[in-house]
């Protein structure tokens, strides 16, 4: 299993199971940005960067100090964009939910080694030419070197 798809595996279990009034209730989940938008709310999970190398033994090939990007996008409302502010709120808390997810359980239910959030870049941007989104990137890291909690 890649890690793109370990990731997305944990996060689709923790969005369809999120209680009513919590950050990923009903949120949108993208396994790639080339998804076309259809709620005003989701995460998207970017292309991913690692390294590979043998295991022991060398017969099985492994993905370490895998780099991913986690998009959190919320559209604008209406068309004062003075609506900014709720938007970038709500993708704030989306980030720190799935943040948090990853802290308490960084080997996402055991398919990967381990896994962190690097950092957090909040702003804004047009992910489609109609729309304006409120955006947060999580730079997450799977399976880093020297930081092997699981395997």
């Amino acid at each position: 299993m890649t890690v793109e798809q370990a990731l997305y595996d944990f996060l689709n279990e923790a969005i369809t199971t999120a209680a009513p009034a919590t950050p990923l209730h009903q949120v949108e989940l993208h396994d790639t940005f080339y998804r076309k938008l259809t709620k005003e709310v989701g995460v998207r999970i970017g292309d991913c960067e690692a390294e590979m190398a043998p295991l022991p033994g060398g017969e099985e090939i492994e993905e370490f100090n895998a780099r991913i990007v986690i998009v959190c996008y919320a559209r604008i409302a209406g068309t004062d964009k003075s609506n900014r502010a709720a938007a970038r709120d709500r993708v704030t808390a989306m980030a720190r939910q799935i943040a948090l997810l990853l802290y308490l359980d960084p080997r996402m239910n055991q398919t990967v080694n381990d896994s962190r959030i690097l950092a957090v870049r909040r702003g804004y941007d047009s992910i489609t030419d109609a729309d304006h989104y409120a955006v947060a990137n999580l730079d997450v890291i799977i399976n880093e070197t020297g930081q092997q909690i699981g395997g």
